[in-house]
């Protein structure tokens, strides 16, 4: 399912390109998987707030602007309030294509609401700048929010604070996320809901990494081992073009759920302006009560 937000607008792709709106800027960034043409004059593009050239350092890429220079804007995205910042890899700490299943958490988390006096527990694994927490939090559920990094940690907190979350409805965990969600099955803690978004590769320490192929198996049977029995709800998404929603999928099916339980999958997809055409940006997978 496609979904669009007053924050964030795709609004040309092509040429290995794509023209987005986050907020009240308009960026230009390459894009391996736009292999058609771009619709709008490169007039258009060209009055771009920022352009982003790859390089080998920063000498010979890096962000380009049409006016005065800027690093960081804010936006709102999903009713959350975000800090976005042109980062040295392109990136700019928002993937907007997650917001085309966070709405579709709030009925399964609001059943589970009714059947306990407390907030349903979300744990967000690998979670990055907070997009996901801060959505849920803002509802009044309890979010475990778990990544590696520092700097996203940091981050995550500025986007807790702008959007007024208190600090008891946050656990900030600085962690391996595979190793915590190992210690938490051994504790016995239980999630209403474990979203899992792993990147391709990560290197945990100089001599340790991981490949999203060696570990999803593992990674997804312990999402499930930490979810409530009666009401499973284990969301994976994936931006690597090799891991399909068909592979997440089928991973989920070896958990070998009960009838009462679905496996769903799709693309992650963003739609552009005024041509019909989809952005593919991703495969999501979702384990949950029928």
């Amino acid at each position: 399912m496609a979904h669009t937000s007053e924050g964030y607008s795709l609004l040309d792709s092509g040429n290995l390109m794509k023209l987005e709106r986050y907020g009240d800027k308009v960026l230009a960034r390459p894009s391996t998987v736009c292999i058609w043409k771009k619709r709008l004059s490169e007039d258009k593009w060209r009055s771009a707030d920022a352009r982003y050239i790859p390089g080998k350092d920063e000498a010979s890429g890096g962000w380009q602007f049409k006016g005065e220079g800027f690093e960081t804007w804010d936006t709102n995205y999903l009713g959350c309030e975000l800090e976005l910042r042109l980062q040295t890899n392109g990136q700019l700490g928002l993937f907007p294509e997650h917001g085309s299943y966070l709405p579709e958490l709030v009925p399964a988390l609001e059943a589970a609401e009714k059947t306990s006096s407390k907030p349903p527990r979300v744990l967000n694994l690998f979670a990055y700048t907070g997009l996901a927490s801060v959505f849920l939090a803002k509802r009044g559920w309890d979010v475990t929010h778990v990544d590696l990094a520092k700097k996203a940690l940091s981050w995550a907190q500025i986007n807790f604070k702008k959007n007024q979350i208190p600090e008891q409805q946050i656990r900030l965990i600085c962690d391996d996320a595979v190793k915590f969600l190992e210690r938490e099955g051994r504790r016995g803690s239980k999630y209403e809901a474990v979203i899992l978004d792993p990147p391709s590769f990560s290197r945990i320490t100089k001599q340790n990494f991981w490949k999203i192929e060696e570990q999803i198996c593992s990674l997804v049977r312990n999402a499930y081992a930490v979810s409530v029995a009666e009401r499973p709800l284990v969301i994976v998404t994936c931006h690597d073009p090799g891991m399909r929603g068909e592979m997440l999928a089928n991973v989920l099916l070896d958990l070998a759920p009960g009838a009462h339980l679905r496996i769903g999958k799709r693309e992650l997809s963003l739609p552009e302006e005024g041509s019909g055409r989809l952005l593919s940006s991703g495969s999501l997978a979702t384990l949950s009560v029928k």
